[in-house]
């Protein structure tokens, strides 16, 4: 009896460990299918007056409207962006854009 209890346990937990791996390929595939880039935000050391930035893969990223919320260094983040024209970097270290949706990223 106790051998049937620890199969049919282990067999849930094989089942529940499965569907969160799906749930978590599906969830990128969602996000990156609608316009969004995976992404990172940051607080450069030692760059006084430099707000938190955002790092994708290949770029650097100075937001002008990072919610409160999202300004925790190395958190991982889903963002849909566009790149602002004409503006002046205080940073200079990556292209100046307005959030226009921002999820977190697991």
């Amino acid at each position: 009896m106790n051998s049937i209890r620890s199969l049919l346990i282990l067999l849930i937990i094989a089942v529940t460990g499965c569907s969160k791996k799906t749930a978590t390929v599906e969830n990128k595939d969602e996000f990156s299918g609608k316009g969004y880039t995976a992404a990172t935000i940051y607080m450069p050391e030692g760059m006084a007056g430099c707000p938190f930035l955002i790092k994708t893969t290949n770029f650097t990223l100075e937001p002008l409207n990072l919610q409160e919320e999202f300004k925790q260094d190395s958190m991982q983040v889903w963002v849909k962006y566009h790149k602002e024209k004409g503006m002046m970097s205080v940073c200079m270290m990556g292209d100046i854009i307005t959030i226009d949706d921002i999820q977190h990223r697991k």
